[in-house]
């Protein structure tokens, strides 16, 4: 099974289920104590980050670094345009360093649990996760995420229950609900999965993987036209979203599904 598990923001971060969280200056706790140079260029860096200059993003949010060394926010942000840019490792080196000058930053440990997710390394992963909802007991996407880490351990009793309690903190939480669909899809629950996938399809109509896979549970309940309506739907999602290998394999699909259906 594949879980999609990182979140949607304002920002050019990937549409998934519940990841990486890029937060802004003015929620900062930190920011009050840091030189005004360093705050510039870390602004700097977010509005280069937004436009997709992953790399331009970083060479800023290291002269804010050099400005101040213990620019904790810096770290957290540098690290997941390093994630972006597909470097874990030092993404994982400055949530560490974020960490280190901030032991209680909820935002730095939720963020290197989702890299560590990525990386497979589930143990790791869920003691971040852990430590973000002690200190943060209300943090949404922290359920959802640790819900995705027990799925893939294959706890998924408890994995349904972190995620549903994540909607229940954030109701319209729309990946939540397409996670929750594909925990339900191992427990069996056919009915649930496909009320929440179509949950997810009402709250995010451009969330091309809620059709891909409710088209999927229409097909294996038999439901061949049901199919064919969503898969037209995600392929032309897919497509608008430039993501050709994906809307390709569907119209093969759907080619063998029409054929079929004659």
């Amino acid at each position: 099974m594949k879980l999609i598990d990182r979140i949607s923001t304002p920002l050019k971060l990937a549409l998934a289920l519940s990841g990486i969280v890029l937060l802004t200056l003015s929620n900062s706790s930190f920011t009050l104590a840091i030189q005004p140079k360093a705050i510039n260029f870390a602004k700097q860096a977010f509005e280069k980050y937004k436009r997709g200059d992953l790399q331009g993003a970083i060479a800023d949010y290291t002269q804010a670094i050099h400005v101040n060394p213990d620019f904790a926010n810096a770290y957290i942000e540098r690290g997941i345009a390093f994630h972006d840019a597909g470097d874990l490792n030092r993404a994982i080196a400055d949530l560490d360093r974020a960490i280190q000058i901030d032991p209680n930053n909820a935002l730095a440990l939720y963020n290197r649990g989702e890299i560590y997710s990525d990386l497979n390394k589930l143990p790791q992963a869920l003691a971040d996760l852990n430590q973000a909802l002690e200190l943060k007991p209300s943090y949404a996407e922290a359920y959802n995420n640790r819900g995705v880490v027990y799925a893939k351990m294959g706890r998924f009793e408890t994995a349904l229950k972190d995620i549903g309690r994540a909607i229940a903190l954030k109701p319209g939480y729309v990946f939540a609900y397409n996670n929750r669909a594909l925990v339900r899809t191992e427990l069996k629950d056919m009915a649930g999965t496909i009320a929440d996938y179509s949950e997810a399809i009402r709250l995010a109509p451009t969330l091309a993987e809620a059709y891909l896979n409710r088209g999927r549970l229409h097909l294996a309940i038999g439901n061949r036209q049901a199919t064919i309506t969503d898969w037209q739907q995600a392929a032309k999602l897919f497509q608008e979203r430039g993501d050709r290998d994906r809307y390709q394999q569907l119209q093969n699909a759907l080619k063998q599904l029409q054929q079929l259906a004659k």
